[in-house]
């Protein structure tokens, strides 16, 4: 729409001439004079008389000057004349005015993500979840059986060997490390739009926040927070990986951090006209003290960055963890995770994943 209002201001500057006026009126003139003289026939008398007073009587120019007597041609002139006068006047001014409304640069708005890509609203950060307090790692038991059959000593040794062989010791160990880490965390990314029809070129922005005690992020590609795995890794799994090829992973969001403050770069390059761009990176953030969170926008079009604030508040729900509740079943730890980690997010990426899943096996379509 735009486009077709700079080629329509183009054209009527071409078409208006410092004399629009005087070309206005007279084609209007024309077409008046055209229509009174189709009515009065003052013309025609005049050229006749004009002409048979040098040449004498002539029936053919009097046969022609009365066919082509005609007020329609008139008209259309007057009207030709009107329109030109107000494309010319009004029109153009109107040109003018929604172009001038048109910004020439872009506007760009920023918003902050959840994990479940809710938008966090008044520029408030507020982590969902709990921060969860652990027995110490000493008093945490490993994860194995213990058979003592009496007196069968040489038994117990290959039911004890045998039996943990494929566990992971360090499975309560890792569940407590899981609840230490994600509780309280969230996975932030973050959304970029352009609200105007102008193209934004090289955009950038810029996320700060203090590096401090009780303060940790990161950046990860991981939105799904695998939990502890009561199996032992596979001891052979550094060669295995020899065979597998290795894929770099690209974050688009990248960190610069230094002894001062977390620091991370989103280089996103030409947004389109209202458009919207989402990162598919995540920070992850997790505090146990309030602090401001900065967002500085770059653009080409920009004079200077734009700069947006969010205040991060402190997560004050905290839970203490007791040992009997690390080695409870999958499913008691499971309903302890959803309370402790982003209010149940793990267990709706399960459940979505699942049935991600259960579509794939379903559906019936040609390989390629």
């Amino acid at each position: 729409m735009d486009i077709w209002l700079e080629r329509l201001d183009r054209l009527l500057t071409i078409i208006r001439p410092k004399a629009y006026n005087v070309i206005a009126r007279i084609i209007i003139g024309l077409g008046v004079v055209l229509v009174a003289e189709s009515q009065l026939n003052i013309v025609q008398a005049i050229v006749i008389a004009g002409y048979e007073s040098l040449f004498g009587r002539s029936e053919i120019l009097r046969n022609f000057m009365e066919g082509s007597s005609n007020h329609w041609i008139g008209l259309f002139l007057i009207v030709i004349g009107l329109i030109y006068h107000y494309l010319m006047t009004v029109g153009k001014e109107q040109v003018d005015l929604r172009l001038s409304e048109i910004p020439k640069k872009p506007i760009l708005s920023i918003e902050l993500l959840n994990a479940d890509l809710e938008q966090y609203k008044d520029n408030s950060v507020n982590l969902r979840g709990c921060i969860v307090a652990t027995p110490p790692e000493d008093e945490i038991p490993e994860y194995k059986v213990n058979y003592n059959l009496p007196n069968m000593e040489g038994l117990n040794n290959v039911l004890n060997t045998f039996g943990n062989i494929e566990r992971n010791p360090n499975f309560y160990k890792e569940r407590g490390e899981f609840l230490k880490i994600w509780g309280g965390s969230e996975l932030i990314s973050l959304q970029i739009t352009n609200l105007t029809p102008v193209l934004a070129t090289g955009v950038k922005v810029e996320i700060t926040l203090p590096r401090k005690k009780g303060v940790s992020a990161d950046n990860t590609k991981d939105d799904f927070p695998p939990l502890p795995s009561e199996k032992a890794r596979n001891q052979f799994g550094s060669l295995s990986a020899l065979s597998i090829p290795h894929q770099t992973v690209h974050y688009d969001i990248k960190r610069d951090h230094n002894d001062q403050v977390y620091r991370f770069f989103w280089n996103i390059g030409n947004i389109q006209a209202n458009t919207s761009c989402t990162s598919d990176t995540y920070i992850f953030l997790r505090s146990e003290e309030s602090f401001d969170l900065e967002l500085k926008i770059f653009c080409d079009q920009f004079d200077s960055p734009y700069i947006e604030t969010y205040r991060v508040n402190r997560n004050n729900q905290t839970q203490t963890i007791s040992v009997s509740q690390l080695m409870t079943e999958n499913e008691s730890f499971n309903e302890l995770v959803c309370n402790c980690v982003m209010d149940g997010y793990i267990q709706r990426v399960a459940e979505k994943k699942l049935e991600e899943y259960e579509h794939e096996s379903q559906e019936l379509i040609p390989r390629g």
